[in-house]
């Protein structure tokens, strides 16, 4: 990136900054009108006010984080560290550092998001590896991008949880709703062929030697527990990990925030994962 680019960019930056106190006040008036509306029932029940008031308060400071990551995602090209060398080391390690670079910077790229990305053909290539129909397959490409992730250390915050996400997420998709309707495919074959047959015990044979789970019963538990492993892996090594991204927002230095807020941030910050360590006790 060229010393005129990066000026540019970090103008939009010291503005993001700049303004970060406006918009918190701004989202935080229209958060209060929310609120205030869907509480307005004076004969509320008090155990009802005070979930909903729970729910909310999560709710709209998840909204709150997501507008101020696209505002950022929208308004800087993140290319200010586009060039900055990775890491290094002997001879020996240098193959497995270009290949580390290659694979995390177009399966996972800092700047780009969801469409820019479909227009990668490698990373469409990783992607729709990881749906082959093919026992071991998905567990082996998430196994090496989280050793990616993890090595050399420590391992980034916001890509672990990103690591958690996208490996549940395709676990449903390829080990569960594409399972799914292939097994209901080989019903469906077993059935067409063989329910006008003379001896019904042909339809029987063919959903057992045919059918689902018939002769993919190891394939399938090492598609399940790989996942499950993978996943409690990734998020044991959050306390290890580091936000190597600070919030724009609690960047700012905002005048009117009250040491209560900070300390809340502070505790945030501690427990690495928040909310999602939540989930991961409900995923056992």
């Amino acid at each position: 990136m060229s010393t005129q680019g990066i000026k540019r960019e970090k103008n939009r930056q010291d503005f993001l900054e700049a303004t970060a106190p406006v918009r918190k006040k701004l989202l935080g008036a229209i958060k209060d009108g929310i609120k205030g509306g869907a509480m307005a029932d004076p004969d509320m029940w008090p155990c009802v006010r005070s979930a909903l008031e729970a729910i909310l308060d999560h709710l709209l400071n998840d909204v709150e984080h997501e507008l101020e990551r696209n505002l950022e995602t929208a308004f800087m090209q993140r290319n200010i560290d586009s060039n900055v060398e990775g890491p290094k080391g002997s001879c020996l390690w240098t193959p497995w550092y270009r290949l580390r670079a290659f694979v995390l910077h177009h399966y996972l790229p800092h700047n780009k998001l969801l469409w820019g990305r479909l227009k990668d053909p490698i990373y469409l290539l990783i992607y729709l590896a990881t749906f082959l129909p093919i026992h071991g397959v998905r567990v082996s490409i998430f196994s090496l991008v989280l050793l990616m992730l993890v090595f050399p250390g420590p391992p980034d915050e916001y890509q672990l949880i990103n690591f958690i996400l996208l490996c549940k997420g395709c676990q449903f998709l390829s080990g569960g709703f594409f399972q799914l309707l292939l097994g209901a495919m080989k019903y469906f074959l077993c059935y067409t062929f063989f329910r006008d047959s003379s001896q019904p015990a042909e339809l029987m044979s063919c959903i057992d030697n045919h059918g689902p789970g018939a002769h993919d019963g190891y394939g399938l538990a090492l598609d399940y527990l790989g996942s499950i492993t993978l996943v409690w892996v990734a998020f044991g090594l959050l306390p290890r990990s580091q936000k190597h991204a600070q919030d724009r927002v609690h960047q700012a230095t905002d005048d009117d925030a009250s040491e209560l807020e900070v300390a809340e941030e502070q505790m945030k910050a501690a427990n690495a994962g928040g909310r999602l360590r939540t989930l991961m006790w409900y995923d056992r």
